[in-house]
């Protein structure tokens, strides 16, 4: 069974990680499944581009199951303000949002030991830089930059290999608030296409 997920997330370093993450989703819940992914870089916050996106995602070529808009909560409210886009320009789209606090890369830090575990670092020692623990990209970023040894890895590889390193368990156990969230709400939404089709 082929499902086509649109995903429209706001910087370089989302693309491919947010991608894994929802196929390690998929390969605990759905392993027969496989996934096409359609995806948008906003460049910036998403919320301008919900709507051409949801034109690719929907009303395209691309006649996609389900949207993933991933967006930084950095501000209030982003969440609810995206829903209330799509709702406003194609209310039928099946959607799931994630919402990261305070961005996306947080999810990284929830779970801590994908980190350590690709750059190389002490299993048991905190990780550096608490002074920026608000602000989560630019900490991994600074992270980065003094652990990483293999120069043939550039940033956007290492969040991949970051993500591809998770322990979804212990981040549903760390993240009960927002990876939760965005975890079941997938499986839901995936279980009712999944459900329509084989009725």
């Amino acid at each position: 069974m082929l499902i086509r997920i649109g995903v429209l997330y706001e910087g370089k370093y989302d693309e491919e990680s947010i991608k894994s993450i929802i196929e390690k989703i998929f390969k605990i819940n759905f392993p027969y499944v496989v996934i096409e992914f359609i995806c948008c870089e906003a460049r910036g916050p998403i919320l301008s581009k919900v709507e051409p996106a949801l034109g690719i995602f929907f009303e395209g070529n691309a006649s996609c199951d389900l949207a993933v808009f991933l967006t930084d909560t950095d501000r209030d409210n982003k969440c609810g303000a995206v829903k209330q886009q799509v709702r406003k320009f194609l209310s039928s789209a099946k959607i799931v949002i994630g919402c990261p606090s305070p961005s996306f890369e947080q999810w990284f830090f929830k779970e801590e030991v994908a980190i350590k575990k690709v750059l190389g670092l002490n299993q048991t020692a905190p990780l550096p830089f608490k002074n920026y623990k608000k602000k989560p990209k630019e900490r991994l970023l600074k992270i980065i930059k003094i652990s990483s040894t293999d120069i043939t890895m550039s940033k956007r590889d290492i969040f991949l290999e970051i993500s591809k390193s998770l322990d979804l368990e212990a981040l549903l156990r760390k993240d009960k608030k927002n990876f939760r969230k965005f975890y079941f709400q997938l499986v839901k939404e995936i279980k009712e296409i999944i459900k329509l089709r084989t009725v």
